[in-house]
This record gives C-alpha cells, sequence and structure tokens, in this order.
C-alpha cells in the first residue's frame, strides 16, 4: 500500500504516542476512533478534524505495534457504526474532502440530518421519532440523546411561534436526529417560513385529495418546480454554501411528509400516493377515525379497513409508510405488519406523565 499524505485529503498524524489498547484490535469502535483523533487534535498540526466515516479507516502497514502512520479520511461516524478490516486483512479507505492546511472540513454532515433518514430508509431500516410540543428547546436536546431518529415538532397543536420552532430545529443540530416541523395548514404562507428554518421534513396534515398533495410540493419547492419564495438564510448555512449547490439541495430537501387524516383522503388514496415528490405518506389514525364518526376507535372493524386500504395502496407504489400514535407493544407490531417504515411514537408531555406517574406509584406502593 503506497505511503499517504495530506495531499491526498487525509489527515496523517506524523508524530503518536497513543498505545490504547483498544487500538491494536482489528475493529475500532467509534468511540475508540473519536478518542483516538481527540489525542491528535492536541499533538499534531495536521489533524483536519475530529470525526472520521464508518468503514474509513485506512493503515499503511499491517504491523499493530506501529502507529506511526495512520490516516484517517475525514469524514462523518456515526455513534456504534465500527470500522473493520476486509478479507484480505486491509483497511477500506474513503476519500476525504478536507483543507489540511486550514485544520478545517470544507463540507460537514448536513444542517439537519436529513441524509441519516434517506440513509435508514434506503436500507429498509424502521425510523422511530417522537412528538415535541413543550417550547423548552432542551426536550429536542434529550430526545436525540435518547436514541430517536427524528423529532415531530408540533407546530400544528404545539404552543409555538417561529422563533420557537427555530429553537428545536437548531437543538437537533450536533446530534444524530433529524428535525421535522408539522405546520399548522397547507397554505403557501404558512409553509414558506418554517422551511427557511431548514428542518429535514416539513409535515402537513390534513391533505385530503391529490390535488392538495400537489400543493404541497409546489410550496416547498423553488421556481420552476414550485412556488417557494426565495430567503433561504440558514438553510445556506448563513453563506457558507455555494448558492449553485444549495439551489440543487432545496430540489429534494426538506422532506416532504403530507397526513391521511380523513376518510375523503381515504377514497382518493391512489390518486394521492401517485404524486410526484412526496417522501412519505403518513396515516394520523385519531383523526382518520374521528372524520368516520368514531374518534379514537382505531381498532374498530371500519376504521381498521380504512388504514388497511391507505397501506396497500402506499406499498402498492413502493412508497414510504408513517404513522404518527401511541406506542404499545401490540399495536407497534400491528403498525410493522402494515408496513410502517417511519413512525412518531408517543408525545413528550405523555412520556413525562408516565414516567413521573409510574415512579410516585412505586414509591407509595412500597411504602404501604
Amino acid at each position: 500500500m503506497s505511503p499517504l499524505s495530506s495531499a491526498d485529503g487525509y489527515a496523517v498524524p506524523q508524530d503518536t504516542t497513543h498505545n490504547s489498547p483498544e487500538t491494536s484490535k482489528d475493529i475500532w469502535s467509534a468511540e475508540t476512533c473519536r478518542r483516538f483523533l481527540f489525542h491528535f487534535a492536541g499533538n499534531s498540526d495536521d489533524t483536519a478534524a475530529l470525526l472520521v466515516q464508518p468503514g474509513a479507516l485506512e493503515k499503511e502497514s499491517d504491523d499493530e505495534s506501529s502507529h506511526s502512520k495512520l490516516a484517517i479520511p475525514v469524514k462523518h461516524l456515526a455513534q456504534g457504526d465500527c470500522v473493520d478490516r476486509g478479507s484480505q486483512g486491509e483497511w477500506p479507505s474513503i476519500a476525504a474532502d478536507v483543507d489540511v492546511n486550514r485544520g478545517v472540513k470544507k463540507h460537514v454532515a448536513s444542517i439537519n440530518n436529513i441524509e441519516r433518514i434517506r440513509q435508514r430508509l434506503a436500507e429498509g431500516q424502521i425510523c422511530i421519532g417522537s412528538g415535541v410540543t413543550f417550547s423548552d428547546p432542551s426536550v429536542s436536546e434529550l430526545i436525540a440523546e435518547a436514541g430517536y431518529d427524528f423529532s415531530w415538532i408540533d407546530g400544528e397543536h404545539g404552543p409555538f411561534d417561529l422563533n420557537c420552532l427555530l429553537q428545536h430545529v437548531t437543538a437537533a443540530r450536533g446530534t444524530d436526529m433529524a428535525p421535522f416541523v408539522r405546520v399548522r395548514q397547507n397554505e403557501v404562507n404558512e409553509i414558506k417560513p418554517v422551511l427557511d428554518l431548514a428542518p429535514a421534513g416539513i409535515i402537513v396534515p390534513q391533505v385530503q385529495s391529490a390535488r392538495a398533495a400537489e400543493n404541497v410540493v409546489r410550496a416547498c419547492r423553488y421556481p420552476p418546480h414550485g412556488v417557494r419564495g426565495f430567503g433561504p438564510r440558514r438553510g445556506t448555512r448563513f453563506g457558507a454554501i455555494p448558492m449553485a449547490e444549495y439551489l440543487q439541495q432545496a430540489e429534494t430537501d426538506p422532506m416532504l411528509v403530507i397526513q391521511i387524516e380523513h376518510i375523503d383522503a381515504v377514497n382518493q388514496i391512489d390518486e394521492i400516493v401517485a404524486v410526484d415528490g412526496i417522501d412519505i405518506i403518513c396515516l394520523g389514525p385519531n383523526d382518520l377515525s374521528g372524520s368516520m364518526g368514531k374518534l379514537g376507535q382505531i381498532d374498530d372493524p371500519e376504521v381498521a379497513a380504512a388504514i388497511d386500504a391507505v397501506a396497500d395502496a402506499v406499498r402498492a407504489n413502493d412508497r414510504v409508510l408513517g404513522v404518527s400514535t401511541f406506542y404499545s407493544p401490540e399495536t407497534f407490531a400491528r403498525w410493522m405488519e402494515r408496513g410502517v417504515r417511519w413512525i412518531s411514537l408517543n408525545v413528550d408531555y405523555a412520556n413525562l406523565f408516565n414516567a413521573s406517574r409510574e415512579v410516585v406509584e412505586a414509591a407509595r406502593r412500597t411504602n404501604v
């Protein structure tokens, strides 16, 4: 294997004294890689950044006793990912786009982790989120730390102004969680300022026809594909992203989620799922049941049949099915059987109430 240098786009420490036992293993955990890089950050001017991409370590030599030439492509390594050797003992490599002379990354992960959601869906994994209704942005930080893939920031029912929504969206930056914002209604001027907060996704309630779904796409895309007004600010990282690059991203970002929560939408579901540009078709079982005169009776045979009709149409068109619902092992299993791949479970106040009540009741039982 040829020697690597900073000219190749790698951060190449030239002098190390790092002798952690973990670095002699064939599989390096994300945390080990981070510690290794943090060590170099204090000892080498050549270290360009502190994160690496899964599978992106390359050693110049197979000699485990020597760490004088460890080349680390500078990209993002997700928590829990590992760097593993190939079948011949080689270290796979991925070129990094870095500015080693300045010691900083040219490009970093997205501002909202949208790529994480897309990758999980592309790999057939389930995306799990939770609802946010409290105004304190620490709630978003908390559910990110708890391990959720996305947040459902409820601008339809929550007590949020635009600035409060912004605080929740920005609280997710630096975590592995993608912030999604539900807007109040399917209206251009309602959606526009939320888009400019640069969330990973926009959730639009009460979409009841193909025309309404088309209006969602138009509201969220710039001309000529839509009617979104131009004023991105945060979406361009305040100017750090070249305009041409930003406009290309904006053709598909943010992700668009429409809610099917009325029987009229169920009756037109084949036309709705055929609309281009919608990323996720999300069931709203409570409002759906309410539109059928059976509010909250989501297990009623008639309501269940309507839900199944939506799920069947989404699967038949190879689209992503989502739902926002409460959690129980039984209901979760049923949603998985229906093919749900993007699911928001519970909401902040319910989680807080249930956990609080569980503690106080357990304490009172113990004291009897």
